[in-house]
């Protein structure tokens, strides 16, 4: 199983250029607004001109977070985002429907994540 999330994962690092581009953390906005949203949870984005990605993982080895995770109006803004849907391709296991919905400045993406599970999204 630890081979199966690491292949996908160095893959994808090497392949990747908004790994090498702009950071922002998502922990603070996560942790004032989002229900459920713990000290087990990390999320944060990272970009380039060409390529804009969301990583959420989990660590807790019992509990799983089903909600709405947060993605900051500063993010947005760089992004320069206008409200709407913004399909989302999970690059790690192919899971299909996620979407970040912009709605006054500030994006959310439904998710459930099992223990120990991450998701790194990117925007199509």
């Amino acid at each position: 199983a630890l081979r199966d999330f690491y292949k996908p994962l160095l893959n994808f690092t090497i392949l990747s250029p908004a790994l090498t581009g702009a950071y922002a953390e998502m922990q603070t906005a996560n942790r004032k607004e989002t229900p459920g949203y713990n000290d087990k949870l990390f999320s944060f984005a990272r970009w380039n001109d060409s390529q804009k990605v969301i990583v959420f993982c989990n660590f807790s080895r019992d509990n799983s977070f089903t909600g709405e995770l947060l993605v900051p109006a500063d993010i947005i803004g760089k992004w320069t985002f206008k409200d709407g849907s913004y399909n989302l391709k999970d690059e790690l296991y192919s899971k299909a429907g996620f979407t970040l919905q912009v709605t006054n400045g500030k994006g959310k993406i439904k998710v459930v994540l099992q223990p120990l599970e991450s998701l790194v999204l990117s925007v199509q």
